[in-house]
């Protein structure tokens, strides 16, 4: 697995939990944002293949 994908994997997990701990479960653009980024990294390594 590629480094930036672990990397915005972690992010994208420490973030909804921070959600759920302090925000009440309601997800915020900061979570939004860093599944986008998840999302981009996951496109990369499936293009790569």
């Amino acid at each position: 697995m590629s480094a930036p994908l672990i990397a915005a994997a972690t992010a994208l997990v420490k973030a909804v939990q921070a959600d759920n701990s302090h925000h009440g479960g309601l997800i915020t653009r900061d979570t939004l944002r860093k599944s986008d980024e998840l999302r981009i990294e996951v496109a990369k390594v499936e293009s790569q293949r």
